[in-house]
């Protein structure tokens, strides 16, 4: 009677208040009492006026999966997009919020008001509509949409809610400064051949070759147990929280340092090791060190981009190489010309394994100087 009361004396209020209540209600299960309220309005008038504005929600719900799938496809996150696809064709063909409630809603704490704006402006759509009604009980989906009438009504208000939720995500993202840093850094990580988690021991069989494993590098005790890494160029250190790219800057591809280059024109490895990335563009560098501290060398911000120009690569993938060994030349101005920014960041991409990893202080420095300390990991 309440509800009733609620929808005749004030429509929009009502259209409004019942999409922005569900999200909070349904996961708790606290929705199936409403649910009842439509059974008992359908089998007392044959009616239900309950059932459309909740549509404006589920569709609220629904947009904003399908930002977050976009997202996804972008950022190429493969188990967010796998994650965002299945939640969306339940939503969609079944009606079925939870799947994106439980699967992505409520593990991160923005989408919520982004969602939410959906809930509203697809309520007052309905409201100002006059509100939607049905004579049966359905899951509101896409199928669903011919038992409300108006149809026209409805079908406008749950496609704004849709559109408006999947645009906020869009537009604002559902995740923290962090959260995104570690899906840049998971994308930079495929652009480069490299993982930003430990690589497999090579004991395993999934890290096992097909053919018969070359003979391993021998590296003098020393090298074995140096846990030190040196500058890759002459310049200006600082400090890798500094760089311009988040993916680097908030430490989700490894803690390191970065340097600003000076008018040298080489890249050189800065530990004994093997080459385990060498980009054909030249822009990017893995190598594994002699005492089993994996390190990326990025040079310059977005470098991909310029295919190979201004780069001549000296090593290729399984190289071995000693500390000083020339990398690559660089031809820095043909970078600035570009537009692109020509700090270099060097940085740890199997922290777990070892314990603090300490960074130099920033300052002018020259090639051969140490510039990142690697601690043993304790037992």
């Amino acid at each position: 009677g309440g509800l009733a009361w609620l929808n005749g004396h004030a429509p929009i209020l009502f259209a409004i208040i019942i999409p922005i209540i569900y999200p909070f209600l349904v996961p708790l299960g606290l929705h199936w009492p409403l649910n009842a309220l439509q059974l008992a309005n359908i089998a007392s008038t044959h009616s239900d006026f309950i059932q459309g504005p909740m549509g404006a929600w589920n569709f609220a719900c629904f947009g904003a999966t399908a930002g977050v799938l976009f997202l996804s496809i972008r950022d190429r996150d493969t188990d967010m997009r796998q994650t965002a696809f299945g939640a969306l064709a339940a939503g969609l063909f079944g009606g079925i919020s939870e799947p994106s409630l439980y699967g992505i809603h409520l593990r991160f704490k923005r989408i919520y008001p982004l969602m939410l704006t959906g809930c509203v402006v697809g309520g007052l759509v309905i409201g100002i509509g006059g509100g939607a009604t049905t004579s049966t009980f359905v899951f509101t989906s896409l199928l669903t949409i011919p038992v409300f009438t108006p149809m026209a009504v409805y079908s406008l208000g749950v496609a704004a809610a849709f559109i408006t939720a999947f645009l906020m995500v869009v537009l604002f993202d559902y995740r923290t400064k962090e959260q995104k840093a570690q899906a840049r850094a998971k994308k930079e990580a495929a652009k480069v051949g490299v993982s930003a988690t430990p690589a497999p021991d090579a004991s395993t069989p999934a890290a096992a070759p097909a053919a018969e494993a070359a003979p391993a590098p021998a590296f003098s005790d020393e090298a074995k147990a140096d846990l030190t890494l040196s500058a890759p160029m002459e310049g200006e250190l600082i400090a890798l929280s500094d760089v311009a790219d988040e993916a680097f800057s908030a430490g989700a591809l490894g803690p390191g340092i970065a340097v600003s280059p000076a008018a040298g024109a080489v890249v050189v490895a800065p530990c004994d090791g093997k080459v385990s990335v060498a980009f054909p563009t030249g822009h990017a560098y893995g190598i594994k060190s002699a005492s089993g501290v994996q390190v990326l060398i990025h040079i310059g911000m977005d470098t991909v981009k310029l295919e190979g120009k201004g780069f001549t690569p000296h090593v290729a993938k399984g190289d071995v190489v000693r500390r000083g060994d020339v990398l690559a030349e660089v031809d820095w101005d043909v970078i600035r010309e570009a537009g692109y920014d020509t700090i270099t960041p060097m940085v740890v991409t199997n922290k777990k394994k070892f314990g603090a990893i300490t960074p130099a202080a920033p300052g002018p420095v020259t090639i051969g100087q140490t510039v990142v300390t690697v601690a043993p990991k304790e037992a």
